[in-house]
């Protein structure tokens, strides 16, 4: 028989109440992080090795939602407002060229679905004469590492590129606009996909009035009027 004094007795009950909060307190976290514990399954992240052209190459895309806002405009439009090329443009309705690195527009290859555009005679495309709307993806690439398209891709390449939907067997797109001064635009895009045969055509309309007034001023100088 052992014999505790009431302080002894006291400080046995204290140490024996810690003792027993301490295992259910821990039982309680142990089963908490059992709870939020996530098991995640193990992932593979494959990636490509790039080409010896693809070093160190520069690349803008231009966004879907910016080539759906220039549906109705050709693609001098679209680069002059969206990029830092320098276009040359021959008044209104005239030839306009892409010129990039300080080169000429002759050294700016155009390619539309792994197809050079320039034209055989004078190596330039005119790109007031391709709408916005044949397209669905346009990047920029400036510098020699654009020489990856072949000769006449100096100072850099427009690439373009038409995109086909898989999930559906055919698609329809209609495209319409109107203007000022008679200005009229539609457009119009239908597409089919059947396993390893797929097509995509489009047809686009743009005219113009121009039925704005010109106000005639009259001066006179030495008996003449202009």
């Amino acid at each position: 028989l052992f014999y505790l004094s009431p302080e002894s007795q006291y400080r046995f009950g204290l140490r024996s109440l810690i003792a027993i909060c301490s295992l259910l307190l821990s039982n309680v976290l142990f089963a908490q992080s059992l709870k939020d514990t996530v098991h995640l399954p193990v992932f593979e992240t494959v990636a490509k090795k790039p080409g010896f052209t693809e070093v160190g190459k520069k690349q803008q895309q231009i966004d879907s939602v910016v080539l759906a806002a220039f549906q109705g405009k050709h693609l001098g439009d679209l680069i002059g407002a969206e990029s830092a090329v320098s276009l040359k443009t021959y008044g209104v309705n005239g030839i306009v060229g892409a010129a990039m690195r300080g080169t000429s527009s002759d050294h700016t290859a155009v390619i539309w679905n792994g197809v050079n555009m320039q034209s055989p005679t004078h190596g330039q495309f005119d790109l007031s004469l391709l709408p916005v709307f044949f397209t669905d993806k346009v990047s920029i690439e400036p510098g020699a590492g654009s020489g990856a398209y072949g000769s006449g891709a100096v100072g850099g390449a427009i690439v373009l590129g038409n995109t086909i939907d898989k999930k559906n067997a055919a698609c329809s797109k209609l495209f319409l606009s109107a203007g000022s001064f008679g200005n009229r635009q539609i457009g119009a895009a239908v597409s089919f996909n059947a396993g390893k045969l797929s097509s995509n055509t489009r047809v686009f309309y743009h005219t113009a009035a121009n039925d704005y007034e010109i106000k005639k001023f009259y001066y006179q100088s030495t008996n003449k009027y202009y």
